[in-house]
């Protein structure tokens, strides 16, 4: 019986050279470790998908198509993501590299300012 990891690692690869003619689908894959951190580690996503420009990525086994363009299709994409903070404040409350996963402690610490 083969191990999870190798499971993994082989859907790693099987998801990294995914093309669509001659179209990458993936742009980044995630791995747990990369992006999920603390206690519940354990029950996050073994792997994150980012797909590239014009593929939105989702699972539906519904769907009668492999990709298909919807009303969403563009939005929301990795690159366009952006933190602002406005206002007087102690410097230390913003990381310098600030992640989804400081977010709360961070609007946290702004509230009691």
């Amino acid at each position: 019986m083969r191990k999870a990891k190798e499971v993994i690692n082989e859907l790693f690869y099987v998801f990294d050279s995914l093309e669509i003619g001659d179209t990458e689908v993936i742009n980044k894959i995630y791995r747990r470790d990369e992006i999920y951190r603390g206690s519940f580690i354990n029950q996050a996503l073994d792997l994150v998908l980012l797909g590239e420009a014009g593929f939105n990525l989702k699972a539906n086994i519904r769907a009668k198509s492999l990709w298909e363009k919807d009303i969403f299709s563009g939005k929301y994409i990795q690159s366009d993501a952006f933190l602002l903070v406005n206002g007087n404040f102690e410097q230390d409350i913003i990381h310098e590299e600030p992640s989804v996963h400081d977010i709360v402690e961070m609007m946290d610490r702004l509230r009691e300012d």
